[in-house]
C-alpha cells in the first residue's frame, strides 16, 4: 500500500501509539498491549464475521496483511473500522477454534484512528470552542523533532500577542512561578521636595499568576501559558498548590478552586484600571496590566463564588502548553499523578521533515537530504543496536533549520551538535556499530587507531568528516560537496539539490523508497 512504512517507522509508530494510549487516553498499560498486539499481528485470515463466515481476507479493505502499523493514513484506519461496524460482530481465530474478540480489533483500530489523526496535526488550530478542547498539553518526543517549532506554530494560530514563555531548569522554584516578594527600589519625595530612592519589599507575580490575570481581565479571548523543558525541574514541586488547579471539568475550567497565600490574595485586592484595552488606559502612567481590572474581579468571583479574592481557578480561556524531552540528561521524571492532568501529543521523529514556513510557503529543513535520508540511516543504525527512540535525531537536530550541505555552518553543526552528540552520548557504548571504522583509517591514516575502533576520538571524527563526511557513518558514503565556479562552495542550496545525492555507490540503510518520498 502507498501508506506503508520501514521496518523503523513502524517500530517508531507502535511505541509511540502505546505511549500515547496511556498517557493521553487514561488506558491501561494491560490494554494499551492488548491494542498494540491486535494491530501489530493482524492477519485478515484469523477474523470473520459471526454471521456469514465470510474471512476479512474477502473484504479488499480488511485483506491487507501486514501489520496495521506500517499504515500511517486515519482515513484507511478509519474505513476499515467503519468496514467492521457496517457488518456483524466478528470472531477471531484461536487455538480452539472461533471465538468472539469482544471488540479488541474494533476499539483498537478506534484509537488508533485517532492517534494518527492527532499527530498528523502539526500546527492546526487548536481551538474548536467546544468545551473539551485540551487545555493542559504537553509536547513530547525525541530531541530535535520539533517540539518548539509545532508548539510556536500554535501560538501563532491562535495566541498572537497573548502569551508568555517561561523555561524550567533544576533550581525554578515555585516562588518564582507564582510570586513573591522581592526587593524593589522606588522613587519618593520628602517633605522638601527631593526625590528619594529607597528600597522596598513588593509582591512581584510569576508568569503563572500574570497569565492568570490577564485570562480574567479578558475572558473573551484565549491566553497561554508556555512551559519548555517542563522536566528539567520537579515540575509538581514547582506547581505546589496549582497542581490542584489542573483538574479542568467539561467547561475548561478549573474543577475545584484552591486558598491561596495572604501575599497573593493581597496582591489580586490591588485595583486596576476598569479597561485595560482601552488605548487612553493603556498610555496611562499608574497603568499596570498585571492587576485585576473591576471586570476580572468579577469573573473571578463568578467563578469561585467568592468576591474577596482569596480563592483562584484557572478560567477556561487559559491554557497551559509545555514542550518535554526524556532522552536529555538530568531530567526529572514527571509522577503518575501529575501526567494524568495533561494532554500528551507525540512529536514523531520525522514529523518536521516536510514542515513548511507559512508565510513564504518554502520548506522548513533546508537540506532535504540530511533530514529525510542520511539522518534515518544513522537513526535506522541507532534501533538495530538497541538505543531507543528518544535518543533518536530529528530533522531539526542541527538547530539552524536554513544551512545546508556543503556550507561551513553544515559542518560546524553536525560536528558540534550530531557527531559530538553521538560520541558523548547516543551511541556512547556503540561507536562501532554506528561509525564506519574502516573508512575513517582510510581517511585519516592506517596508523591511526593501535586497535579497532579503540583510539576512537571527537579529534579523529572530526578530521574525517572533513574528508569523507557522511563516509564516516556506517552504511553511506562521502557525499561530493557542490561548487560554484565563481565562488567556490554554494552554501545556498535549498531545496533545489538533486533527488539522489552525488558520488552514493553504496545504498543506505533502510526502506530506499520510504525515505526517497521524504516521510
Amino acid at each position: 500500500m502507498d501508506n506503508e512504512a520501514s521496518a523503523s517507522e513502524e517500530s517508531e509508530r507502535k511505541e509511540a501509539f502505546r505511549a500515547w494510549f496511556v498517557r493521553s487516553s487514561n488506558g491501561s498499560q494491560l490494554t494499551a498491549n492488548n491494542y498494540t498486539t491486535r494491530l501489530s499481528n493482524y492477519d485478515p485470515a484469523n477474523f470473520c464475521f459471526a454471521g456469514t463466515k465470510r474471512s476479512f481476507s474477502d473484504v479488499p479493505i480488511l485483506s491487507v496483511h501486514t501489520s496495521l502499523f506500517s499504515i500511517s493514513d486515519a482515513n484507511v484506519i478509519q474505513t476499515m473500522r467503519n468496514e467492521i461496524k457496517s457488518s456483524s460482530n466478528y470472531l477471531i481465530k484461536g487455538s480452539d477454534g472461533w471465538r468472539d474478540d469482544h471488540s479488541n480489533l474494533f476499539s483498537a483500530l478506534k484509537a488508533y484512528a485517532e492517534f494518527l489523526d492527532r499527530n498528523s496535526q502539526t500546527g492546526v488550530s487548536m481551538l474548536n470552542g467546544e468545551g473539551d478542547s485540551p487545555r493542559n498539553v504537553i509536547y513530547f518526543g525525541a530531541p530535535g523533532t520539533g517540539k518548539s517549532y509545532r508548539l510556536n506554530q500554535v501560538l501563532q494560530e491562535n495566541f498572537t500577542g497573548r502569551y508568555e514563555r517561561v523555561t524550567f531548569y533544576a533550581d525554578y522554584l515555585h516562588s518564582q512561578f507564582v510570586g513573591s516578594y522581592k526587593p524593589v527600589t522606588v522613587s519618593r519625595k520628602d517633605a522638601n521636595g527631593t526625590i528619594l530612592r529607597q528600597v522596598e519589599y513588593q509582591f512581584r507575580p510569576g508568569p503563572f499568576t500574570r497569565v492568570l490575570i490577564h485570562a480574567l481581565n479578558d475572558p473573551s479571548n484565549p491566553h497561554a501559558l508556555v512551559i519548555e523543558e517542563l522536566n528539567r525541574s520537579e515540575a509538581a514541586s514547582v506547581f505546589g498548590d496549582v497542581f490542584q488547579l489542573l483538574d479542568r471539568n467539561d467547561g475548561g475550567q478549573s474543577e475545584y478552586a484552591i486558598t491561596i497565600s495572604e501575599d497573593l490574595r493581597e496582591y489580586l485586592r490591588q485595583t486596576a484600571l476598569n479597561d485595560p484595552h482601552s488605548a487612553e488606559n493603556a498610555e496611562a502612567k499608574d497603568f499596570n496590566p498585571n492587576l485585576l481590572t473591576d471586570k476580572g474581579r468579577v469573573v473571578l468571583q463568578s467563578l469561585t463564588g467568592i468576591g474577596d479574592c482569596s480563592r483562584i481557578v484557572i478560567p477556561s480561556n487559559m491554557y497551559i502548553l509545555a514542550t518535554m524531552n526524556s532522552a536529555d540528561q538530568g531530567v526529572f521524571s514527571l509522577d503518575t499523578a501529575f501526567k494524568r492532568r495533561w494532554d500528551f501529543e507525540y512529536v514523531g521523529i520525522n514529523d518536521g521533515v516536510n514542515a513548511v514556513d507559512r508565510k513564504t510557503g518554502e520548506p522548513v529543513i533546508k537540506d532535504r537530504d540530511w533530514g529525510a535520508r542520511y539522518r534515518k540511516t544513522i537513526n535506522d543504525n541507532l534501533l538495530k543496536t538497541g538505543i531507543p527512540e528518544d535518543k533518536q535525531m530529528g530533522p531539526f537536530f542541527l538547530g539552524n533549520n536554513g544551512i545546508a550541505f556543503g556550507s561551513q555552518a553544515f559542518d560546524k553543526a553536525m560536528k558540534n551538535k550530531v557527531i559530538m552528540y553521538l560520541f558523548e552520548d547516543a551511541a556512547k557504548y556503540h561507536l562501532t556499530e554506528i561509525f564506519d571504522i574502516s573508512s575513517i583509517k582510510q581517511a585519516i591514516g592506517p596508523d591511526t587507531f593501535t586497535e579497532e575502533g579503540k583510539d576512537l576520538s571527537l579529534q579523529k571524527l572530526f578530521d574525517a568528516w572533513d574528508t569523507i563526511n557522511y563516509g564516516i557513518f556506517q552504511g553511506l558514503e562521502r557525499v561530493d560537496k557542490p561548487h560554484d565556479d565563481k565562488k567556490g562552495i554554494n552554501t545556498d542550496l535549498g531545496t533545489d539539490q538533486p533527488e539522489e545525492p552525488a558520488s552514493t555507490s553504496k545504498k543506505v540503510s533502510g526502506n530506499q523508497d520510504a525515505q526517497d518520498t521524504g516521510e
